[in-house]
């Protein structure tokens, strides 16, 4: 067995639940929006439901992942992770997302995509360097390259995954990315609708999470060239 790592990185607008035993990704019900997974050999479209979407699970086969029952390290604490607070519990209501991903619990996840903004609303963090997007890091036999997402309606994407940078002990990437509808966004008002989404499937008492993303009048926004919107990502450690 030859141990190397697997990178799994979500761009775009994304809400992650990392359990004691798995790790839930949810694509919060962005207009316009649309998913894929993309490796060094394939690729292909994740498809939506408009009203079971939290129910839509694609499910990653464990193939070559190694099990991690360890704490999980966030190894580039410069670039914040953006958390609910704890009160705020997943929503019931099957249609504030698209589809949902479950993973192996990842050996490191990291930060990425950084954007300044100032998160508001009541008991918001503030200003900050904010995760856009999250990269989810495996242990992984590289011995066994075979990888295969499964989902609702006998879909399946399999894949052999290679390693191009040929540096021990290894290393194979994959890629999900949600790119939106807007190639220039001067006024962020794609990430702020994409934000108040992903806010959405938090709730207490029945009150969805009321917080805002505000980018400021010195921030100007990116040529999208279909890149994601730049809403923050939001992460939920649950233990």
């Amino acid at each position: 067995m030859k141990i190397g790592k697997l990178a799994i990185s979500f761009y775009g607008p994304f809400v992650s639940l990392l359990d004691s035993d798995s790790v839930k990704v949810y694509s919060p019900r962005c207009f316009g929006h649309h998913t894929g997974i993309f490796t060094t050999d394939n690729e292909a479209p994740l498809d939506r439901d408009h009203n079971q979407g939290m129910n839509r699970v694609f499910q990653v086969s464990p193939g070559g992942i190694q099990p991690n029952t360890g704490k999980i390290t966030h190894a580039n604490p410069d670039i914040k992770l953006l958390s609910p607070p704890r009160h705020y519990t997943l929503t019931t209501n099957p249609r504030l997302a698209w589809f949902c991903i479950q993973l192996p619990r990842p050996r490191q996840v990291v930060g990425i995509s950084p954007h300044q903004a100032e998160i508001t609303g009541t008991g918001a963090p503030g200003e900050g360097v904010w995760a856009t997007g999250l990269r989810l890091i495996f242990d992984y036999d590289m011995d066994q390259p075979d990888f295969e997402l499964t989902g609702p309606n006998g879909f399946v994407f399999p894949t052999s995954l290679k390693d191009h940078c040929h540096v021990d002990p290894g290393h194979f990437e994959i890629t999900v990315r949600s790119v939106g509808p807007f190639l220039n966004d001067p006024e962020h008002e794609d990430a702020r609708a994409c934000f108040e989404a992903s806010t959405r499937l938090f709730e207490s008492n029945n009150v969805p999470l009321n917080w805002g993303m505000e980018f400021g009048a010195g921030v100007v926004a990116m040529a999208r060239n279909g890149s994601d919107c730049g809403a923050a990502h939001l992460v939920r450690f649950q233990s």
